[in-house]
């Protein structure tokens, strides 16, 4: 580091200049120099939802030396203090996950939530720090902004002094971006009928298989969880001279959805593990028999259901059964 960088390094914009504690702890200074400092996308994406859930990784690494000397070690707790800084407002963001009734912002993770899953992402990543004695901590960013951001990062020396890398020129900053929450159209919901399951009882007569799979330029968007049912199941009496009526509950990874007191109903539930395709929801359609136990003496016009998407979106997705005897399961449009 030539004496002018130097300089410029310790010595940035007053906002996000060196600061001071104004009474620093007595502690031997290990390092005076920083060689490298960066801020930076590893895995290439700087686009995420502003869902509050779904996660951008973005490293921070960092190699200091001593009085322009050699590259020298840095201490662990020196490294716990590297943080992500709003550089346009110079506040440290806040190391917390996002939960309902939280202020709009940015906030971070220093550990991935892998149930959701990163934007798609083709195109050339900016390569890290490479070389001896380069320490990385890597951070989870999620959002409920609208705005993006320009991040960059901050580290605290053991005397105290804060030191900022957006006083490097090369990759001291990045800007993230949030887009709004997706929204999909009914066309890029699939519900269709796949047959029939093995089973038959006292009180059914058969039970069909439905699957409601998130089709978006070709590729599944999988639905993660079923967020909410309404009604719990799906009624329809029957004017066919074999069958009683017709009802439908939902399940994903094989398992039902909690239904709570359900009397005078038989569930076919085991048959749900065997019918189970990643990503999608399961709908298993019962025939009552007519002098078994079941009980149908209402009719539901529509079947909603919230559902959880990979990326972290929520969507309401409407079901109704046609007038048809026996019905089929469709998509409703409104």
């Amino acid at each position: 580091m030539d004496a002018e960088f130097e300089q410029e390094f310790i010595n940035p914009a007053p906002m996000h200049g060196v600061q001071e504690n104004v009474a620093p702890t007595p502690a031997a200074v290990t390092w005076t120099d920083i060689t490298e400092f960066q801020v930076y996308a590893p895995e290439g994406g700087t686009t995420l939802y502003a869902n509050g859930k779904q996660q951008l990784k973005v490293r921070v690494s960092i190699r200091v030396k001593y009085k322009g000397l050699a590259t020298v070690e840095l201490d662990e707790q020196t490294l716990s203090t590297l943080t992500l800084v709003d550089s346009g407002t110079g506040t440290p963001l806040i190391n917390d996950r996002f939960n309902p009734g939280d202020p709009i912002g940015w906030r971070y993770a220093l550990e991935r939530n892998e149930t959701f899953k990163p934007l798609p992402y083709q195109g050339p990543i900016v390569a890290g720090v490479e070389g001896t004695k380069v320490y990385s901590r890597d951070f989870y960013v999620s959002t409920t902004a609208s705005t993006s951001i320009l991040l960059s990062a901050s580290v605290t020396r053991s005397d105290g002094t804060i030191f900022y890398s957006e006083a490097i020129k090369a990759h001291g900053r990045v800007t993230l971006n949030s887009t709004p929450p997706a929204v999909y159209l009914p066309t890029q919901f699939q519900l269709a009928l796949h047959g029939k399951a093995q089973y038959e009882s006292k009180n059914i007569f058969k039970v069909e298989v439905y699957q409601l799979r998130l089709i978006v330029e070709q590729h599944q968007v999988d639905i993660l969880k079923v967020v909410s049912v309404y009604p719990l199941v799906f009624l329809r009496k029957s004017s066919h001279p074999d069958y009683l009526g017709y009802y439908t509950a939902a399940y994903l990874k094989g398992e039902e959805q909690p239904y709570g007191w359900l009397p005078k109903f038989e569930m076919p539930h085991v048959q749900a593990k065997y019918h189970d395709s990643p990503g999608a929801v399961t709908f298993l359609m019962s025939y009552a028999k007519k002098g078994g136990d079941s009980q149908i003496r209402t009719e539901h016009d529509a079947w909603t259901l919230e559902l959880l998407d990979m990326y972290g979106n929520t969507h309401i997705v409407k079901i109704k059964a046609t007038e048809d005897s026996p019905p089929l399961l469709k998509l409703s449009r409104y």
